[in-house]
């Protein structure tokens, strides 16, 4: 059967990734299958899919970290190459809880792209730093062990280490997964606020809730299903393709 694909093609509007008959394998295992789609410059995009569709692997590519064939372009450089202009907040981040990192120091390492880890950070830096945790009401707790940190501050941390890049694009992956009401608040409002000021945003789920912050949206089910306007995206046939046979088998 044909797979449905809706090309929601924008005036004036550019790209920051661009992807043409990306695929990614892990042994024989394909992962990801020919896929092509983009995502607007200075847009919230929304990756949906169910566990397993190939979103973490398509953002990884992204992120210049997953091997893949096809072509990825990234702010027009091959995905990977060139200074890192990626900021990254991985699925399944592990803290070493036998080192007692404190909650600024991990997000100090968000300069580390730019400054190095070996040079030391300028007041300008520190001051990013500390933007970026209380934008995700951590400075109260930025002398704090992360380790001593719920699952859900843990995770607000990552979001403020990536914020600290600042970087064009920034790659969350299921990063609304385990967050309580109020960080699920919390990371809207910064999410608003990186559009605002033209980063380009994607946002791998497998909860369509998430799609209330898109402007564009890319439905993957181990291969491109659809892509678009979140409304059009979500039309029931498509949605049906691509989630109910998923959800019978978890």
């Amino acid at each position: 059967m044909q797979m449905t694909t809706i090309l929601n093609k924008l005036a004036n509007v550019s790209d920051s990734v661009v992807a043409e008959r990306v695929s990614v394998h892990y042994g024989r295992h394909r992962a990801l299958a020919g896929v092509s789609c983009r995502f607007p410059e200075g847009e919230v995009t929304v990756l949906l899919g169910p566990n397993g569709s190939g979103k973490s692997s398509l953002l990884g590519a992204i992120a210049g970290l997953v091997p893949h064939s096809g072509q990825l372009t990234v702010l027009g450089r091959p995905a990977g190459r060139g200074p890192v202009r990626v900021a990254v907040v991985p699925q399944a981040a592990r803290f070493n809880d036998a080192v007692a990192l404190s909650v600024r120091a991990v997000a100090r390492m968000g300069r580390y792209a730019e400054r190095g880890a070996l040079r030391r950070l300028r007041p300008v830096d520190h001051e990013i730093v500390d933007e970026a945790l209380d934008r995700l009401e951590l400075g109260p707790l930025a002398d704090q062990p992360v380790r001593e940190l719920s699952g859900g501050q843990r995770q607000r941390v990552l979001i403020a280490q990536a914020l600290a890049q600042r970087a064009p694009v920034l790659i969350l992956d299921e990063a609304t997964r385990g967050l309580d009401r109020e960080s699920r608040r919390r990371l809207a409002e910064v999410v608003a606020a990186e559009r605002a000021d033209g980063r380009t945003i994607l946002l791998a789920s497998h909860d369509r809730a998430d799609l209330e912050l898109a402007d564009h949206a890319v439905l993957l089910d181990g291969r491109l299903v659809a892509q678009g306007r979140p409304a059009d995206v979500t039309d029931d046939a498509l949605r049906a393709r691509a989630f109910v046979a998923h959800s019978e088998q978890q």
